[in-house]
C-alpha cells in the first residue's frame, strides 16, 4: 500500500512505505487518513493543494479551483489525484465500498404500449400546429 507525506509547503509526495524521516510532514495512506490529517485546516488550504495540481502534469486535464461545496468533497477530489502518485503505476487498493448500480425501472414498459403522457398543467394553453 502506497503512503503518501504532505510537507509544511503542501508538497505531497508518494512512497511504497512509511518513510523513516517525517521532519516537517505528515504521512496518510487512506483517504480516511488524509480527512482526518486535514479535519483541522483551513479551506484556503484544501485549494491551495488541489490547485497545486491542476494544471501540472500529468494532471494537466484538472482544473483549479476558488472554493469547495464541502471539505469531504475536497478531500475525495484531492485523494483521487493524489493516487496517480503511487510510485510504480499500480492503485493501491480503495478503502470504500464500490458504488452501486443503477436501479432497474420497477414497472417496465410493455413492448408496442403507448408511453405516459402528462396532463398539462391548468392554465397553460396548448399550441395549435
Amino acid at each position: 500500500m502506497a503512503t503518501f507525506t504532505i510537507d509544511t509547503d503542501d508538497d505531497i509526495a508518494a512512497y511504497a512505505a512509511v518513510p523513516a524521516n517525517l521532519e516537517n510532514a505528515q504521512a496518510f495512506a487512506t483517504e480516511k487518513e488524509l480527512a482526518k490529517l486535514s479535519a483541522e485546516w483551513p479551506g484556503s488550504r484544501l485549494v491551495q493543494v488541489w490547485n497545486s495540481f491542476a494544471g501540472v502534469a500529468p494532471f494537466t486535464e484538472l482544473k483549479p479551483v476558488k472554493k469547495f461545496t464541502t471539505r469531504k468533497i475536497a478531500v475525495a477530489r484531492i485523494w483521487e489525484a493524489v493516487q496517480r502518485l503511487f510510485p510504480d503505476g499500480a492503485q493501491p487498493a480503495a478503502d470504500v465500498a464500490p458504488a452501486k448500480g443503477k436501479a432497474k425501472n420497477p414497472r417496465p414498459r410493455l413492448p408496442g404500449a403507448p408511453g405516459r403522457k402528462r396532463a398539462p398543467r391548468s392554465g397553460a394553453t396548448r399550441k395549435r400546429k
